[in-house]
């Protein structure tokens, strides 16, 4: 048996989704054995919760291996382009070199103003354009709420037009929380305030680096029921997964399209 994925990442939820999905078929149906693909690699937490489950995973890496012989044959193909990318430890890309920086920048508030750089220049390779260039930290008029990035939307069309028209989102907020630990409904709270109609907008990515607590992802929901504001939280793994997106020539967009689809139907 054999489950194909379209997209170049794997979200927690879509895992365990997805092994769920696999350990009941092959029951039900007697597989010798199951597998994977996708056109990804995993983390290897990601690939041995797999492999626990006795299913074998697919990534770009062993596709480009197991059927080279077929895409040499159309070596101008897209997916020829997609599964030639080598695997390599040494960053040859802009994306590459991101993803690098992002690993090697330690967890922890001393080092917050190096993830924030990250996370600024990160979302500008991401989103830039269709949105505009980063305007880095900006404070309201009162200098009470100092925002990490913001993205101007002025989109004429695609996601970006869609989250305007339907969140509100004329400026993208982007709050880099740089934690060991998942962060509290506090951090979340003060995002919160920087999200105003008449203002930035309705919408805000939390790039919270070891993801958000479960009473911080309360305050999220409450937030978005009570106010409607929209905080979507990603964490460095999933910005991770944005840059291999982007670098393997998909849309990075498509994973915050996923994000907020798992959170609206979660309600």
């Amino acid at each position: 048996m054999i489950e194909v994925k379209a997209a170049p990442f794997m979200r927690s939820i879509s895992i365990e989704n997805t092994i769920r999905h696999i350990v009941t078929f092959r029951h039900a149906g007697s597989f010798d054995a199951a597998a994977v693909v996708f056109p990804g690699r995993l983390r290897e937490r990601d690939r041995a919760a797999f492999e626990a489950a006795g299913i074998e995973v697919w990534d770009l890496d062993h596709v480009a291996t197991i059927f080279a012989s077929e895409m040499q044959r159309d070596p101008a193909s897209r997916l020829a382009s997609l599964f030639s990318q080598p695997k390599s430890t040494r960053p040859r890309t802009d994306t590459d070199r991101l993803i690098r920086r992002l690993r090697d920048c330690p967890a922890g508030k001393p080092h917050w103003v190096e993830f924030q750089r990250v996370v600024k220049d990160a979302f500008e390779q991401l989103f830039v354009p269709p949105l505009e260039r980063v305007m880095g930290e900006s404070a309201d008029a009162s200098g009470t709420n100092r925002r990490d990035v913001i993205l101007p939307n002025h989109a004429p069309d695609g996601f970006w037009k869609s989250m305007r028209d339907t969140y509100k989102a004329d400026y993208i907020v982007v709050e880099a929380k740089n934690y060991r630990h998942p962060i509290a409904k506090a951090q979340a709270l003060q995002v919160a305030n920087y999200l105003k109609p008449h203002g930035a907008g309705m919408f805000a990515i939390i790039a919270a680096r070891n993801g958000v607590s479960r009473s911080c992802m309360e305050v999220i929901r409450e937030q978005w029921t009570t106010y409607g504001k929209l905080m979507i939280p990603v964490t460095g793994d999933d910005i991770e997964d944005m840059l291999r997106t982007k670098g393997g020539g998909g849309s990075p967009a498509e994973f915050l399209v996923t994000v907020i689809r798992d959170f609206r139907l979660s309600m």
